[in-house]
């Protein structure tokens, strides 16, 4: 959340800025790809790593929470990518599309935390 946070106190500044030029949907498409690549990036790496930091920092207890950690950093990754989407649309003036996106959503985050309860138990 530290990093979506920040993204997203730092965005709306910059999202009126870009909604000013001409180019102002390649520059969001840009921006989505690069904020994608690099929080993808840190959410692979603390995938990858979670077994041996909670193994570091944690007792034998809470090893086992490894195996959640890729659906919660993709989560976040995904929760930044709503909001620079939405805002986005905003800007535009698409804002028709945002109640089913909100929708999709939130179906979709039912349907994962589900599924994410039948993995953990």
């Amino acid at each position: 959340m530290l990093f979506v946070g920040s993204i997203q106190m730092a965005w709306p500044a910059q999202m009126f800025t870009i909604a000013k030029q001409a180019n102002a949907e390649r520059q969001f498409a840009k921006m989505l790809t690069y904020y994608l690549l690099v929080l993808g990036f840190i959410a692979l790496v603390l995938s990858v790593l979670a077994h041996e930091v909670l193994a570091i920092m944690t007792t034998p207890t809470f090893y086992e929470a490894y195996s959640v950690v890729p659906f919660i950093a993709l989560s976040y990754v995904l929760y930044g990518a709503v909001y620079m989407t939405n805002t986005a649309l905003e800007t535009q003036n698409r804002i028709k599309y945002m109640s089913s996106i909100i929708v999709i959503c939130a179906a979709l985050n039912l349907v994962l935390n589900y599924l994410l309860i039948l993995i953990t138990e």
